[in-house]
């Protein structure tokens, strides 16, 4: 791994990992410890961890964008987030409000109309990811239904 993502060795947790990132493969199902830049340690499986670091720069454009266009509309990146959601069609975002203030927040999403350049600007980064974690295709036998009868 050490050879192939060079970006990926500032995050590895040399303290918590009993083994060395040129001892691993990126495609290694294997978990281990990764550090953020603030300290914070987490475990995350190496080929998903690698895989999902391919789109950082991108994802961070996009993240950059909407922080502007919620300087632009005097708002909060989550209401530019769930603005964006309804501009797009989706009419009931998940939001996981855990208080009040939150879900005080999301409703003020209702106010935000972004424009066609403003949906443009956001999603002209955009590089689509990698499934993870989840079957991307249907088995060979095809999708059997769970009350289905043989």
């Amino acid at each position: 791994m050490a050879t192939t993502d060079k970006n990926l060795l500032s995050d590895w947790d040399y303290e918590q990992n009993r083994i060395q990132p040129t001892e691993v493969s990126r495609t290694s199902a294997k978990r281990a410890w990764w550090k953020c830049r603030h300290g914070h340690s987490w475990s995350m499986k190496i080929n998903e961890r690698t895989i999902l670091g391919k789109t950082e720069a991108e994802d961070m454009q996009i993240v950059k964008r909407v922080a502007e266009l919620a300087e632009k509309y005097n708002c909060k990146m989550s209401q530019i987030a769930i603005a964006w959601q309804w501009a797009k069609g989706i009419l009931s975002p998940i939001i996981g409000a855990t208080k009040t203030q939150y879900l005080d927040d999301s409703a003020g999403a209702f106010d935000i109309k972004l424009t066609a350049e403003d949906l443009a600007y956001l999603e002209e980064p955009y590089v689509p990811h990698e499934i993870v974690g989840a079957i991307d295709k249907n088995p060979a036998q095809g999708v059997i239904l769970l009350d289905e009868k043989k």
